[in-house]
């Protein structure tokens, strides 16, 4: 978006916080970060998604080990966290399902 050297001077990193929290307290006026970390922080207006050629996607897989104890109800697991059922439930947290 070319804008980096504009706003490096007004921009800080901060670990250990929710930016969506210092969002909301006022004590910064844009922060980015993953969708299910701003949504339920009071005070806060998700605008949307940043552009594709400069988003970020965090990919999340499953495996079950080879000598899995419980192996099958980890395989049922697996797959109701790729049913419709769980779909709904990850979009209305701000994730996007399998």
């Amino acid at each position: 978006m070319s804008v980096a050297a504009d706003i490096k001077a007004k921009s800080r990193i901060v670990q250990g916080m929710p930016v969506a929290e210092l969002v909301a307290r006022g004590e910064a006026e844009i922060g980015f970060q993953q969708i299910p970390e701003i949504l339920p922080v009071k005070g806060m207006q998700y605008l949307g998604p940043l552009p594709d050629e400069i988003q970020s996607t965090t990919v999340f897989a499953a495996g079950i080990h080879a000598e899995a104890r419980q192996a099958e109800a980890a395989r049922a697991w697996v797959d109701y966290l790729k049913s419709p059922a769980a779909a709904t439930t990850f979009e209305q947290h701000g994730m996007e399902a399998a």
